[in-house]
């Protein structure tokens, strides 16, 4: 009886992984192994929530979809994860929570368009020493909240790094300084008064903060050389931002200074208020730039205090709109 039992469970076992075209995957059940020449969308299939997904080093050619709570590890750089067309090579779906991926190298070999990391309105999840490179857009974290980054190293991106949200939510997020673009750190500051912040980084973010003095800094290549959101009482001076969609982007703050600043050659905006108010733009030059100055009302998330923002001083040049 026994025997027949084992019998027909191996039976079941090969007929699923012959269907699955995963034979040589490796699997108990919490724990599956995939070697290069296996597919790890596959594994990801049939894993059940709260399994672990084992990558060995070798080349993998796919296009990710991680619709439920998984670890992911890698084996360093030596696990390359590829894409090659135009889609995000590895995405974290909406409503998914609580995902683990670490040591993975994902390259984009240049692909048109692409994303390579993606999480898309997901919390709580931690990406850990993962390599992003060759892409159009590098990480995209899009109406998350409480997303821990270390680690994770962006170059050769066109566009980066991007945080996007609307609420205050969105933003909550523990990214550390040992997250760089292109070798600058990342300088993703939550909760924070009184600061200044000053000299070399590849990127800035101040969130739900009260007088934060931002100076001297060349930002560039992420989706915002410099976000403010949620924040009020801070100063930005003799910044250059270029090469980005948005050169600086403040959501929902109010009482903010950008003065002396270069906006150059950003795909969108040099500055987007979306919104902000009671802010003082001057002796800025917006020069390349799709819009110069881009202001956007959104009513349903306006908690910032009402009042007359001033643009005055500045020099406009060579900007489509």
């Amino acid at each position: 009886m026994n025997r027949h039992l084992i019998t027909t469970a191996t039976t079941i076992v090969l007929v699923l992984s012959t269907v699955l075209n995963c034979s040589h995957i490796a699997s108990c059940a919490e724990e599956i192994i995939v070697r290069e020449g296996e597919s790890i969308q596959d594994a990801i299939n049939i894993a059940s929530p709260g399994s672990i997904i084992r990558i060995m080093p070798g080349k993998f050619y796919e296009h990710l979809e991680i619709n439920k709570t998984l670890t992911i590890i890698g084996s360093g750089n030596e696990t390359v994860i590829l894409s090659s067309g135009s889609t995000t090579c590895v995405r974290i779906v909406r409503g998914v929570t609580g995902v683990k991926l670490s040591n993975l190298c994902i390259d984009g070999a240049g692909s048109y368009k692409a994303t390579g990391l993606w999480v898309q309105q997901s919390n709580r999840n931690q990406l850990l020493n993962i390599t992003i490179t060759n892409f159009y857009k590098g990480l995209r974290i899009y109406d998350s909240s409480q997303n821990i980054l270390r680690n994770v190293r962006l170059l050769s991106n066109t566009y980066n790094f991007e945080v996007y949200g609307l609420y205050l939510s969105h933003f909550i997020h523990d990214i550390d300084s040992s997250n760089t673009v292109n070798g600058k750190k990342i300088y993703y500051l939550v909760n924070i008064h009184n600061g200044r912040l000053t000299g070399d980084a590849g990127y800035v973010a101040i969130v739900n903060s009260t007088n934060v003095n931002i100076a001297n800094m060349t930002l560039s290549d992420n989706f915002s050389g410099i976000l403010l959101a949620y924040t009020n009482s801070t100063v930005v001076r003799n910044v250059n931002c270029t090469r980005n969609v948005q050169g600086i982007r403040l959501v929902n703050s109010y009482n903010i200074t950008v003065t002396r600043s270069l906006l150059t050659f950003n795909e969108w905006s040099g500055i987007s208020l979306e919104p902000a108010t009671t802010c003082k733009i001057y002796s800025n030059k917006f020069k390349f730039n799709e819009h110069g100055l881009y202001l956007s009302f959104a009513p349903y998330i306006l908690q910032a205090k009402t009042g007359f923002n001033k643009v005055f001083l500045n020099e406009f040049s060579n900007n489509s709109v």
